[in-house]
């Protein structure tokens, strides 16, 4: 971290970076915003900014690992209140999170070349950490009774997949959300076990 802020500017600079980088990735994209305009927004000089990420797209990655935990942080809410189990519960997960994404908006906007810029540009430890917070989330509604047939990391990876293949279609598509939903509920048959 960069020397002569204190810890509480430090924060209020990554908090003003996640939400100006926000509002600056939704209207100009990832691809188009500079360093510049991100510095500029969050009233620092660009030098200072590298003192917080080491590029744009990390903290673009940021971002959607803030908008992310939030979600789940709302999921365990609700899954504490929860009585149901398997399917049932996985089902009601997804259409939890999907309805929570709509707050989220730049993780509704990120689209295959946005994916593929990050995966391109960021290290593999950032991505790997990001595909450790999903499995995480797997192992948390294991504790909340869904038995899965497979391990927690593939059944991360297969639901990323599903949502980036749904993520691909085009953002004005209206049948965008129940394709996505089906097919994130198909893969809720193949790899969730079935109650007993």
């Amino acid at each position: 971290m960069p020397r002569g802020f204190t810890e509480g500017e430090k924060k209020r600079i990554i908090t003003l970076l996640r939400q100006e980088g926000q509002k600056l990735f939704l209207q100009y994209g990832l691809k188009r915003v500079t360093i510049e305009q991100l510095a500029q927004a969050a009233r620092i000089a660009k030098g200072s900014f590298y003192s917080f990420y080491q590029s744009k797209e990390e903290l673009y990655m940021d971002i959607l690992d803030f908008c992310q935990r939030e979600m789940y942080k709302e999921l365990e809410e609700a899954l504490r209140a929860n009585r149901t189990q398997g399917k049932q519960l996985m089902r009601a997960v997804i259409r939890n999170l999907l309805q929570s994404m709509k707050r989220f908006p730049l993780l509704r906007r990120t689209d295959q070349e946005t994916l593929e810029l990050l995966y391109r540009k960021l290290p593999p430890g950032v991505l790997e950490k990001h595909l450790s917070t999903d499995t995480a989330l797997i192992e948390n509604l294991m504790r909340h009774g869904v038995r899965f047939l497979y391990p927690p990391e593939l059944v991360a990876k297969c639901f990323q997949q599903a949502a980036i293949a749904g993520f691909q279609m085009d953002q004005a598509d209206p049948d965008r959300e129940q394709v996505l939903l089906l097919l994130l509920e198909g893969l809720v048959e193949k790899v969730v076990a079935d109650e007993e």
